[in-house]
């Protein structure tokens, strides 16, 4: 069977996830998952006025690069 879905350029998902988290998604058209991604980092990103905010963000930013990744 051939596999008539290209792949996506791995580099390129992380780079856009670097840039915004959840772009990367949107480039591999994983857009639940993109929606998913970036709220959690805006959600994360709000949290940093009440200090927790400033762990869970890059936590947010690494799993979604390494996730994009993961899925190219």
């Amino acid at each position: 069977m051939v596999n008539t879905m290209a792949r996506k350029d791995a580099g390129l998902a992380v780079a856009l996830t670097i840039l915004t988290p959840g772009l990367g998604h949107v480039y591999l058209e994983s857009y639940t998952r993109a929606v998913s991604l970036f709220l959690a980092f805006v959600i994360s990103a709000a949290l940093i006025a009440v200090g927790i905010g400033i762990i869970l963000t890059p936590v947010v930013w690494i799993y979604a690069a390494y996730d994009a990744h993961r899925r190219a």
